[in-house]
């Protein structure tokens, strides 16, 4: 007669199964969860009808250890709570995996039981449970035992925005996918011209100017300017300035002059201010810009220069180097006017350029206020393992949050610098 088929025999036939419950009981509060993938009927139904012959004795289960998460979830932007769970997943094999449904609240909590030592690698992931639609982006984090955060706020980026209702694409309801955002336009990473819409910086945080100096005072920089600025000039780019406006659905910059504002240093800018001025070196149908941001991740600062007056009629010129003002990089993921490099621009700023201009204000209002353990980071990387199969990437979301470089330090264009006696780092795109 055949072995019957206990916990213990299924292990050892199906080795690629984590145990069953009843081999060692979990509190009640912990939900078993068999696999990260939400599709395991199939893996377990064959484990179930697999012959379990033979009279082998038990297999010792390893020596185990307590864990315990306490977290709170914090959403960005309309980012639902509904149908989530937090998971802890031991690495090693076998792979074990242990659930916990967030409250109403983001709320949850798990205690469990995990075989292995301090040096084993674990997941902690936030995802979508078995059958509910995904309305934000898995969160990711790797970590070992001994390094694994007790408490944790998860940050939960929601996979589609809706655009402003006061705008051009008012009532859009558009995804934004967070490898297209990070996805840079060539590969020489010392290049600055070779960033992604989202810079490589905001994997851990996002710098763009603070909601209250929003709209930010802009002004003619005529005395550092090689050339004349005329009122028709100011004419053309305010028309520019207010379609670019309209296009991501809010004031984004006020009229000011030089007067009203901080004297420019040195390099040319004037704190709390984007200045702009004409520059021949760059080209004539060129523009250059560059901005900077404090340790609390506020851009502070911007200053544009064109290559002659003629470009200040130019409307993807002025519009692309006016995002790059407000702290926006290249992309090539989607039509875009923050192309140029491998791709072209379009004379406006697209439906997804405001659909990646209202996510990156949504994070970041997230990031100001609730104080998330995770960054947008983590959400790429879930995204890329959960939702496009991607196990493996080279892209600092995929490395373990211990090993990463710190803020600001992810590539060669973002650099430090001291303006009126504040520390700040600088970042320059054409």
């Amino acid at each position: 007669m055949p072995t019957p088929c206990t916990p213990t025999c299924l292990v050892r036939l199906r080795p690629d199964l984590p145990p069953l419950p009843t081999m060692r009981p979990a509190p009640p509060t912990v939900v078993r969860r068999l696999a990260v993938t939400r599709h395991v009927a199939a893996g377990l139904t064959a484990g179930l009808l697999g012959a379990c012959g033979g009279g082998d004795s038990p297999v010792s289960p390893a020596p185990t250890s307590a864990v315990h998460f306490v977290g709170q979830a914090v959403a960005a932007g309309a980012a639902s709570l509904a149908g989530l769970r937090f998971f802890a997943r031991r690495d090693a094999a076998p792979a074990q995996d242990y659930g916990a449904a967030l409250d109403a609240s983001g709320a949850f909590r798990l205690d469990a039981s995990l075989p292995g030592a301090a040096t084993d690698s674990l997941t902690l992931a936030v995802d979508a449970d078995a059958g509910v639609t995904r309305t934000v982006r898995p969160v990711v984090v790797r970590v070992t035992r001994g390094t694994a955060p007790t408490a944790l706020r998860p940050l939960l980026v929601p996979r589609a925005v809706a655009l402003p209702a006061a705008g051009s694409y008012a009532g859009t309801m558009l995804t934004v996918s967070l490898r297209d955002a990070f996805t840079p336009v060539c590969a020489t990473v010392s290049d600055a011209n070779c960033n992604s819409f989202f810079p490589r910086d905001w994997l851990t945080g996002v710098e763009v100017w603070p909601e209250a100096s929003l709209p930010v005072p802009l002004a003619f920089n005529r005395p550092g300017s090689a050339g004349p600025i005329a009122a028709a000039d100011s004419a053309a780019l305010w028309s520019i300035v207010r379609q670019m406006e309209r296009d991501l659905g809010r004031p984004l910059f006020r009229p000011a002059t030089l007067a009203d504002l901080a004297a420019p240093d040195s390099t040319g800018y004037s704190m709390g201010a984007v200045l702009v001025s004409i520059d021949p070196g760059l080209g004539v149908t060129r523009g250059y810009t560059n901005w900077i941001w404090s340790a609390n991740r506020d851009v502070v600062a911007s200053r544009t220069r064109l290559g002659s007056a003629a470009m200040f009629a130019a409307p993807s010129l002025v519009t692309h180097e006016l995002l790059h003002a407000l702290g926006f990089h290249h992309t090539c993921a989607w039509t875009t006017v923050m192309g140029g490099y491998g791709c072209g621009s379009s004379q406006g700023a697209s439906v997804a350029d405001a659909a990646g201009f209202a996510l990156a204000y949504e994070v970041r209002a997230a990031q100001a206020i609730g104080a998330p353990t995770t960054g947008l980071a983590e959400s790429r990387a879930g995204e890329l393992r959960f939702e496009l199969g991607v196990v493996a990437d080279r892209g600092a979301a995929d490395t373990p949050r211990a090993a990463r470089a710190p803020a600001g330090a992810e590539d060669a264009s973002s650099r430090p610098r001291v303006v009126r006696g504040v520390a700040v780092r600088e970042a320059g795109a054409p």
